[in-house]
């Protein structure tokens, strides 16, 4: 089933940039995501009370332009299969002119787990009829980055505090992409077109001292975030294309 969702670009989801956030544009998508499972029976409420929940564990995000202040956006979603305990869930994002009409600015990819909140493991549970009779659709032509770990030589610190953690009491998606890009965002400066590639990993939790390790290199720029034990809990890339 395709389903849309609409957003408007206020004042607190710009940048210095004046342009979306890549942080929030990914709120926008999880939400979108959220919203989605919800109406297809699979959503948070329904799963909580089996205490389980579903977890991000890659996303690409390819945007042409970042839209501005006070425009709007609708994002078209839909899951492409359930398998090996990964759900595919893809993204197409539009802006809308005042005139009606729509331009394809962006597309995005990702692929989701469902864990159980007692053992932090993975549950496969995609054999059961209600996502068995969920519609399918063919994926995007849209690659995840291979991001592996390296000495990167910039670093910054940040120990995660509440305003890092969601519902399920670990740092949440979106905050991985905020601490990058609060570590070096230069690459954002000149409006071209980017995609973004995060690889969850590890859980964090608050309390937790992280590093921020990061090289930029041509068009460019690499993220790992570490844990004290040397676990890499997030990989990230952001590239010019």
């Amino acid at each position: 089933m395709f389903l849309t969702f609409d957003y408007r670009i206020r004042h607190q989801d710009i940048d210095c940039y004046r342009r979306l956030k890549p942080q929030v544009l990914e709120s926008y998508l999880l939400d979108s995501a959220g919203q989605a499972a919800d109406i297809l029976g699979i959503g948070y409420q329904v799963l909580l009370e089996r205490r389980l929940t579903w977890v991000l564990i890659r996303l690409t995000m390819q945007m042409q332009q970042m839209p501005t202040l006070d425009e709007h956006i609708t994002i078209k979603t839909w899951v492409a299969g359930f398998a090996h305990g990964l759900s595919p869930r893809y993204f197409l994002i539009y802006r809308n002119s005042e005139s009606g009409e729509s331009e394809l600015i962006g597309q995005a990819a990702s692929s989701w787990a469902i864990i159980n909140l007692d053992t932090r493991q993975m549950e496969n549970i995609f054999a059961e009829d209600i996502f068995q009779s969920i519609e399918l659709h063919e994926p995007l032509a849209l690659a995840f980055a291979r991001i592996r770990k390296a000495d990167y030589e910039q670093h910054q610190r940040h120990t995660i505090t509440y305003s890092d953690l969601d519902y399920n009491n670990h740092c949440n998606s979106c905050r991985y992409l905020e601490m990058m890009l609060n570590a070096s965002s230069d690459i954002l400066a000149d409006n071209s077109p980017i995609k973004i590639d995060l690889f969850y990993q590890h859980e964090i939790y608050r309390g937790d001292e992280v590093d921020i390790a990061f090289q930029t290199e041509e068009k460019q720029t690499d993220y790992a975030v570490n844990l004290a034990d040397g676990k890499t809990a997030v990989f990230g890339r952001i590239e010019k294309i």
